[in-house]
Order: C-alpha cells, then structure tokens, then sequence
C-alpha cells in the first residue's frame, strides 16, 4: 500500500511506549509506526521508560499506568512536568 503523508500524520515523531502486555505493546508500536513515528521502546516497567526519557526529544509517549503490581504514576509525572503530551 502506498503511504500519502496524510496516511502518517505522525512522520517524524520521536513517541515512547510504556506497555507491560507483549502484545498491547507491540501492536501499539506497530500502529505508531505506520502512522510515521519512530517508536521509543516498548518498555515494560517505568523504571525503563524513566530511564529513556533522560535522551533528548521525546514528543509524545503512550503509556500504561497499570503495570504488574498496580498503578504507577512517575513516568506521567515525569511527562507532565516535561511539558510532554502523553495518553
């Protein structure tokens, strides 16, 4: 299929991924890429995740609050105070 820029509406973005569920994960990666971002991770645990948003331009990051032993909020934390828009 041929791909017209208004197919990838996200060509460029650089969009982490935090998703502890191999398969929600790779396929949330693989609907990004397709749309155009380059995909940063996935990572299973926050600690991870944390750990990468130390690099330079994340634009936006899809994440999982609910990973293994129950919510986790510092990597929203961390995206909110960055200014970097998450869901």
């Amino acid at each position: 299929r041929c791909c017209m820029a208004e197919d990838r509406p996200f060509l460029g973005a650089r969009i982490l991924v935090l998703e502890d569920d191999y398969y929600l994960a790779t396929d949330a990666s693989r609907i990004l890429e397709d749309a155009g971002a380059e995909v940063i991770g996935p990572f299973g645990t926050g600690e991870d995740a944390l750990a990468e948003l130390e690099s330079p331009s994340i634009d936006a990051a899809v994440i999982d609050i609910n990973l293994g032993a129950g919510p986790e909020f510092d990597v929203a934390g961390e995206l909110r105070s960055r200014r970097i828009p998450f869901i």
